[in-house]
């Protein structure tokens, strides 16, 4: 194995047990990680949502997660440009902690300074289904993301949906499977210019939240 980097089983202590109490089936047999274990045992809120993102969803998304910091949640996202890396950066910034479920190996990330940093002082945990000796394509990177979006929400104790695209997309396609299956506490943003945040709440399940 890489330095810095581990495999953990679902046999194994370190393994988050939320993943297999809520997924079952759908939980993955082993993950590689890097960071603080025990971080997977607290409190957390997942953040989900676009790539493509204005200075308004930014700012909402700061002001959830300036409520989560002081009640003792954590922020879980998966890692992508958007939505997940602003909810990452804020939390970490604000002296929160952080769960990255990853689409791609570890192996990259674990070499950026932002990361190397938080993973040293305890503030982050890094974890990915994907074999850090993986030969990455695009058709492997998009199947590995769709595969991620359910252990955010399973490793949350409720996750915020901050802009989805209708019926289409990675954050679209994730948050439907997590209200369908009840993996997460799932609350969408009631933002009335988004119709795909519009569609999800028609869901069962599913719960505004205002700004």
């Amino acid at each position: 194995m890489l330095k810095g980097l581990t495999c953990t089983t679902f046999l194994d202590d370190a393994f988050p047990k939320r993943l297999m109490s809520r997924l079952k089936d759908f939980c993955p047999p082993l993950l590689y990680s890097s960071g603080n274990s025990i971080l997977n045992q607290r409190r957390f809120v997942g953040y989900v949502g676009s790539r493509n993102i204005t200075e308004q969803d930014i700012q909402w998304t700061e002001m959830c997660i300036a409520k989560n910091i002081p009640a003792g949640y954590g922020i879980v996202t998966g890692g992508a440009k958007g939505i997940d890396n602003v909810a990452l950066t804020y939390a970490i910034e604000h002296g929160a902690f952080a769960v990255v479920f990853l689409p791609d190996n570890l192996s990259q990330k674990v070499r950026e300074p932002f990361y190397q940093k938080n993973l040293l002082n305890g503030s982050l945990l890094l974890y990915s289904q994907v074999s850090p000796y993986a030969q990455k394509s695009r058709n492997s990177f998009v199947a590995a993301a769709m595969e991620r979006n359910k252990y955010i929400y399973a490793q949350s104790n409720a996750t915020v949906v901050v802009r989805s695209d209708l019926e289409k997309g990675g954050t679209w396609q994730g948050a439907k499977e997590a209200l369908d299956k009840k993996w997460s506490t799932v609350f969408i943003w009631d933002n009335k210019k988004y119709p795909g945040n519009q569609k999800l709440l028609q869901y069962e399940n599913a719960n505004a939240l205002s700004d």
